[in-house]
């Protein structure tokens, strides 16, 4: 047997679904319905639907809740990712400018070694001479 039920329980159940889905925000209540609106009806098998126990609601509550710092979490996880890729992006940066230096440094430093070799090659000449 079919039953119609109020939409007040699945619309509360929407809004708890809809407000997980929003992630890391504050839980928004579903909206009230306006006032020449008429709540949907809902088809039930198997009987009447019977309101829920005050246990029943507690643990909708807590899902809902469960889902909301579910979702929190996957946002402080992908913004954690994102942070530690641009302080990696950083420290290579900062190490390319550094082994650009030291290149610039091992150019001069051979420039000079190989001033120092025509100069002592000069002196051996002169000596021999």
């Amino acid at each position: 047997a079919n039953a119609v039920a109020s939409a007040a329980a699945a619309s509360s159940a929407a809004g708890a679904v809809a407000s997980s889905e929003q992630g890391a925000g504050a839980r928004q209540p579903p909206e009230p319905l306006a006032e020449d609106e008429e709540p949907f009806q809902v088809l039930v098998r198997g009987g009447p639907v019977k309101e829920p126990t005050p246990l029943e609601t507690i643990a909708r509550s807590a899902t809902a809740a469960a889902m909301s710092a579910q979702a929190s979490a996957s946002v402080a996880a992908s913004v954690t990712s994102e942070a530690n890729a641009r302080r990696a992006a950083e420290a290579a940066d900062d190490a390319a400018v550094g082994a650009e230096g030291a290149t610039l440094d091992t150019r001069r430093v051979a420039a000079r070694l190989k001033e120092a070799r025509s100069r002592e090659e000069l002196a051996q000449n002169s000596a021999a001479d």
